[in-house]
């Protein structure tokens, strides 16, 4: 395949959660999202296709070391993404792995198929493509692999410092939610940021990202905290005076996910 049909059309595409993956985050990670839309008479074979064809290209890509994570996931609440219904996911240690296209050539895993009965570009349409930078991580110690969780929470961050805003995060909330998700106190099972590097953020747009996990989409519908939990409220007021508008929020099932054990 082509290398714009590798980003911007391709069956798979590229994004990461690096919260599925218990490891340390490295600076040269790039986390590609693509936003698509499927028509509903198209969902079925759609979710086939790229389940029984791509997911295997991908774990063939991951067996070679050429990229750490696949995964699929399908919009279930919210609309803040040109209405797409469905998101890939996938991660690069590097951004110019991603770019060969050679590697997303199905045929060579499947020989005897023919790419008209595999592809999924002539009946989707991608609306969005984002690329992120992960910058931290959180997981629950009760759950040891991150295909446990079945739901996914994705908060888009409109801040006018994104720097500043992810140092704030890390300084106040990642150890507030870590302390929360070991006592349970949360049924929110891991949290991690990103900043996003592309399309680069101007007034109102989003400009960080950060990720929820859950294992219900009730719980993801109503994330709470015990009464006696102690927000901090010093943090969350400082992170207010770095937004130019309300967060967007966004919750997916996790379809099917491939990555590196």
């Amino acid at each position: 395949m082509k290398c714009s049909n590798l980003v911007f059309g391709s069956t798979i595409v590229l994004l990461l959660f690096s919260f599925f993956l218990p490891q340390q985050l490295s600076a040269q990670e790039v986390m590609f999202y693509q936003y698509r839309k499927v028509p509903s008479a198209k969902v079925d074979e759609f979710l086939k296709r790229e389940t029984t064809y791509w997911s295997k290209v991908a774990q063939k890509g991951i067996d070679n070391g050429k990229m750490e994570f696949w995964g699929l996931f399908e919009r279930v609440s919210g609309g803040n993404s040109s209405d797409a219904n469905f998101l890939f996911v996938n991660s690069f240690k590097d951004i110019d792995e991603a770019m060969k296209g050679e590697m997303w050539d199905a045929t060579k895993t499947f020989p005897g198929i023919p790419m008209s009965k595999m592809e999924t570009n002539s009946f989707t349409e991608v609306s969005q493509v984002l690329y992120t930078s992960p910058q931290s991580w959180q997981q629950s110690s009760k759950i040891k692999k991150g295909d446990e969780a079945k739901f996914v929470v994705i908060n888009y961050h409109h801040a006018t410092d994104p720097q500043g805003f992810i140092a704030l995060e890390n300084k106040f909330w990642q150890p507030f939610i870590k302390d929360e998700m070991e006592t349970t106190r949360t049924k929110q099972v891991a949290w991690g940021n990103q900043i996003v590097l592309s399309p680069s953020a101007g007034k109102d747009r989003v400009s960080t990202i950060s990720v929820d996990l859950f294992m219900t989409f009730n719980d993801a519908l109503m994330p709470y905290f015990s009464q006696d939990s102690k927000l901090p409220n010093e943090g969350l007021n400082e992170l207010q005076k770095l937004t130019s508008a309300p967060r967007d929020i966004e919750i997916y099932r996790i379809v099917k996910i491939v990555a590196r054990q």
